[in-house]
């Protein structure tokens, strides 16, 4: 592939040359995707079930509340793994 003289060309993931602008972009892109799997990872681990524990504490006993955020946390660990696989997904294309 011919690349101009202000396009350095930078192997992508299957060894073939891309323009730097174009790899530029794919570093842009995982990184805002990135920001966003690890914003929701604190939201949804840390301040979710942070606040679940103050409001349940006072109206539930200690077994329903940690049931509760055992669901919660389940359940968001699994939506988290397959956003995560389908964004992985998406890349390979």
């Amino acid at each position: 592939m011919k690349v101009g003289a202000d396009e350095d060309p930078t192997p992508d993931s299957r060894g073939e040359d891309v323009p730097k602008s174009q790899a530029e972009e794919r570093w842009g892109r995982a990184a805002v995707t990135a920001a966003l799997l690890v914003g929701a990872a604190v939201l949804g681990f840390g301040v979710i079930p942070d606040r679940l524990v103050e409001v349940l504490t006072p109206r539930v006993s200690a077994r329903v509340r940690d049931a509760l955020l055992l669901v919660w946390v389940t359940a968001f660990f699994v939506v988290l793994a397959r956003a995560f696989t389908l964004l992985q997904r998406k890349r390979g294309r």
